[in-house]
């Protein structure tokens, strides 16, 4: 596509993904409307590809736009940067060498998408993650996670070390309940997978 085609802008204009065209050296040469959506201000041409990037990601940028014109293969990009606001956003995208109608490369094409929510998101999940797992390492009480196919996936340290289980997989060695009682687990366990409950109380045996 000519960047300079009246027929390529109004594509690239309908288009709802961050699209900037930069030159060879880096300069922005044009933005569609999306642009301006993510960032809360439209921003100015002739800008660095580095524009409001922090310093290591204004290295890793250079690094990766360096190897995108040396390969002419697209590379992924993924960094943060500034919303007007002063808010950060959490970008990845990709990075494409534009060609002329002779072959030649003779710019970039950069398609950006906002991943904020999913990466704010993710950073939550880490965080209850590790506050779960603190919790859990360090309770006296005896703690087992099963999966959907109600197979042992993790149990707390407390609990190895009641059965002298040292092993790290939590998968090995199943827990072995007494055979009398083992119909109200079994019963327990498939009540709360169908959603009947949402917690079961009992008291079983380990052999």
């Amino acid at each position: 596509c000519d960047w300079s085609s009246d027929v390529c802008s109004s594509d690239l204009e309908t288009i709802p993904d961050a699209i900037t065209l930069f030159d060879l050296d880096g300069n922005a040469l044009y933005d569609n409307p999306a642009v301006e959506k993510l960032f809360g201000e439209p921003r100015p041409l002739g800008r660095k590809y580095s524009y409001k990037m922090t310093g290591e990601a204004a290295k890793s940028a250079a690094a990766l736009f360096s190897q995108v014109r040396r390969t002419g293969e697209a590379a992924v990009l993924e960094y943060t940067n500034l919303r007007q606001d002063g808010s950060p956003v959490f970008i990845k995208g990709t990075v494409t060498l534009q060609h002329d109608i002779d072959g030649q490369p003779n710019g970039f094409l950069v398609v950006r998408n906002d991943v904020t929510s999913l990466t704010t998101a993710l950073q939550e999940l880490q965080k209850n993650e590790s506050q779960f797992r603190a919790l859990v390492e360090h309770n006296s009480d005896f703690i087992t996670l099963f999966d959907h196919n109600q197979a042992i996936v993790y149990r707390n340290p407390a609990l190895l070390a009641f059965l002298g289980d040292a092993r790290e997989k939590a998968g090995s060695a199943p827990l072995t309940i007494h055979p009398e009682d083992l119909d109200g687990v079994r019963n327990s366990l498939r009540a709360l997978y169908a959603g009947e409950s949402d917690s079961a109380d009992g008291e079983f045996r380990l052999i």
